[in-house]
């Protein structure tokens, strides 16, 4: 979730809570001051009435609101405030009122004096007040939500474009790591820190990129003089028999050499992200490619290829990384076909899979990626290839798996789906 919607969450949860409290709030407010006006006015109507008796010496009767009755009980200063009910022929129906009753003595006689106010009338009043009250903190409530969303966009613009910035931001461009300025305190501390730390990082990351270029330089170039001293050497007609095995034995160490320095070297580009030239490839083009150029290889050593087609394998890579992953699938099933001699490759839109023909499974089939691991007796193994393949495949996310099934080495690819 993102923090402005986090944000907004919280605060449209403790909002609510908040808009609802304060409405029941005021309308409880609202209430105990109506009833209090309402008993202001009943105490004074019943003065009123007392006033009426003292100067005329009676007081004719209003029913059911107005009542006044002479009582031969003295009980001096009873007075009561009370909400009942009582049946109105005008209404036909029973009634709420709002009742104030008061003893009070004049000219000697008890009067019981009983004033009475319609609630319905009031409870209308109230129940348009409640909602008018109700509906203008909604809509407060609303107007305040809205513009703190703006105000968050407003806040958050800048410092979501240098997410945006950071996100593109690669090391293998010259330029430093330039962030918008904020005008907020942490945003810039914290957009001060990154520029400081890509700094270091870049620097680093070149001087690392530097170094392998110079090692791999260094290394190579005394090895094509082996080579090529080597291949001086087998020209000779003087050469022993002896001389030529540990000759022949130097230069293929010196190729493998050779291969293994090109691999780590190519390891190293790719975590350095230094192929990024993507575009959409068809890995059953780049098979199909590479099995016509190994077409003398696959005759000569009688082996049984099939390809069956289920669908197009397109998968967005880097052509060059898409051709070393292709080349050494491949270039692992024929240098360690065995058996039958027989290669099978499946290919569908989101998964293909290479087998070649074994004698044994693997003693530890989980470590068939890892890297400079390797079972084979085979001279010509290095252990880098499959470790490259399940780089590359990790790079462009792809799942990588490998099984024995049916006297099968089996290494099949999926798509990992991403949500």
């Amino acid at each position: 979730m993102k923090l402005i919607s986090k944000i907004n969450k919280t605060f449209l949860i403790y909002g609510l809570v908040i808009f609802i409290l304060t409405d029941f709030i005021i309308i409880f407010i609202g209430d105990y001051f109506i009833q209090d006006e309402l008993d202001q006015q009943l105490s004074l109507k019943v003065n009123e009435i007392s006033s009426h008796i003292k100067k005329h010496g009676t007081f004719t009767n209003i029913y059911p609101t107005d009542i006044s009755m002479q009582i031969d009980e003295c009980i001096p200063h009873k007075f009561e405030h009370k909400d009942t009910v009582i049946y109105t022929y005008a209404e036909q129906q029973d009634t709420p009122f709002r009742e104030y009753s008061e003893v009070q003595e004049i000219h000697g006689r008890y009067y019981l004096i009983t004033t009475r106010i319609m609630k319905m009338e009031y409870d209308d009043v109230f129940a348009i007040f409640s909602s008018f009250i109700s509906i203008s903190l909604f809509f407060l409530f609303v107007f305040v939500l809205v513009f703190t969303n703006r105000m968050n966009l407003v806040i958050w613009r800048d410092f979501n474009d240098n997410l945006i910035h950071l996100k593109t931001f690669t090391f293998n461009s010259r330029q430093e790591l330039k962030l918008k300025k904020t005008n907020i305190y942490e945003f810039d501390f914290l957009n001060s820190v990154l520029e400081e730390m890509s700094n270091r990082l870049r620097r680093e990351y070149s001087d690392s990129v530097e170094f392998s270029a110079n090692v791999a330089h260094e290394l190579r170039t005394p090895l094509a003089v082996i080579q090529s001293k080597c291949e001086n050497l087998f020209s000779k007609q003087t050469m022993k028999e002896d001389d030529i095995i540990e000759i022949r034995n130097i230069y293929t160490s010196s190729q493998k050499l050779s291969y293994t320095i090109n691999s780590l070297l190519t390891l190293s580009k790719i975590d350095n992200d230094l192929f990024n030239k993507m575009s959409n490839v068809s890995v059953n083009d780049l098979i199909k490619s590479k099995l016509k150029k190994l077409n003398d290889i696959i005759s000569y050593n009688e082996l049984e290829i099939s390809i069956v087609e289920k669908g197009e394998f397109v998968c967005l890579m880097d052509l060059r990384l898409a051709e070393l992953f292709v080349n050494n699938l491949i270039g692992n099933s024929i240098k360690h076909i065995e058996g039958g001699k027989k290669m099978e490759i499946l290919i569908s839109d989101n998964y293909f899979s290479i087998s070649n023909s074994g004698l044994k499974s693997l003693v530890r089939p989980d470590s068939v990626f890892d890297f400079l691991y390797k079972e084979s007796e085979n001279k010509e193994s290095s252990g880098i290839g499959l470790a490259m393949v399940k780089k590359i495949a990790d790079l462009y996310g792809l799942e990588s798996n490998y099984r024995f099934d049916d006297k099968k080495h089996i290494f099949y690819f999926n798509k990992i789906e991403t949500p």
